[in-house]
């Protein structure tokens, strides 16, 4: 299912169109319909599900002007 936006969209189809290999693409959801700042504790319940099922690479377009958001994204990857 598309985003509400494209963008998750187009880079997921570039990745499977320019990958040598077989890939499995999950998709998951933190922002609502717009780009409006998302919550970020859902960001860590998505990186979480994503280290608990063993995902291999995780692609994130998104920024924050919020150094407190960088200080704990980078305590989250540096646990796991």
């Amino acid at each position: 299912m598309p985003d509400g936006i494209g963008h998750a969209t187009r880079i997921a189809s570039v990745i499977d169109e320019k990958c040598e290999y077989g890939v499995t693409i999950y998709s998951i959801k933190i922002f609502e319909h717009t780009l409006e700042p998302v919550n970020f504790e859902k960001l860590v319940i998505a990186l979480n599900w994503c280290l608990i099922n063993d995902i291999d690479v995780i692609n994130l377009s998104m920024g924050s002007v919020q150094f407190t958001d960088r200080v704990r994204f980078v305590e989250l990857m540096t646990e796991n």
